[in-house]
């Protein structure tokens, strides 16, 4: 029996992090690390995990299971934040890694 390859072929893990030179304040996180299939991926995927999911409509951060809103300005949400977010490829995701998966993520408390 053949042994199932330790890293998955298209999964990737990235580090994403606000711009260098922007101000990061108190209840807010500064990054966080993802397993993703793309580098455009992870600008949509929060540092909190699945719990919080992007409404593209209003562009903004919603509670996944009802579409609530998320309440807390902890993380960029306008289109524009979103895509000058710095975005790194560390390393690909072992089997059993799932795209959307949160590994860790720097929260700043105030």
């Amino acid at each position: 029996m053949a042994s199932k390859p330790l890293f998955q072929q298209n999964t990737f893990i990235f580090m994403v992090s606000r711009p260098a030179d922007e101000k990061i304040g108190y209840d807010a996180y500064d990054s966080f690390v993802v397993v993703a299939h793309s580098a455009c991926d992870p600008k949509l995927f929060h540092p909190a995990g699945n719990k919080v999911a992007y409404d593209h409509d209003n562009e903004k951060w919603v509670w996944a299971d009802d579409g609530s809103d998320w309440g807390p300005d902890d993380w960029p949400s306008d289109f524009l934040s979103l895509v000058c977010l710095d975005i790194k490829c560390i390393g690909r995701a072992r089997h059993g890694m799932e795209s959307g998966e949160v590994i860790c993520s720097s929260f700043n408390a105030g």
